[in-house]
């Protein structure tokens, strides 16, 4: 998955500070992206034109309230939290 950012290093600090993923790998070519891993979990943010505003991803957890904490403590307001079951 390409996540579309309008800059990968203005959304980077994001994604690492807040939600706690690193950086598995980064390219300029064909477009600028870094692929960011957490919890052995990998997707990219990329500049590939596409609409920050329209698109997104969702996360799934065994423990959505130790993850909300986490996020808090990280400085980020999760907001409201859309619980699915599977």
């Amino acid at each position: 998955m390409n996540l579309p950012v309008a800059n990968v290093g203005t959304a980077l600090p994001f994604y690492l500070e807040k939600m706690g993923f690193s950086v598995a790998g980064q390219t300029d070519e064909p477009v600028k992206k870094a692929v960011l891993e957490r919890d052995g979990v990998q997707f990219a943010i990329a500049e590939n034109g596409g609409d920050p505003e329209q698109d997104g991803c969702a996360f799934h957890t065994d423990d959505i309230e130790g993850l909300r904490n986490e996020f808090t403590a990280n400085g980020y307001n999760v907001g409201e939290i859309k619980a699915e079951s599977r």
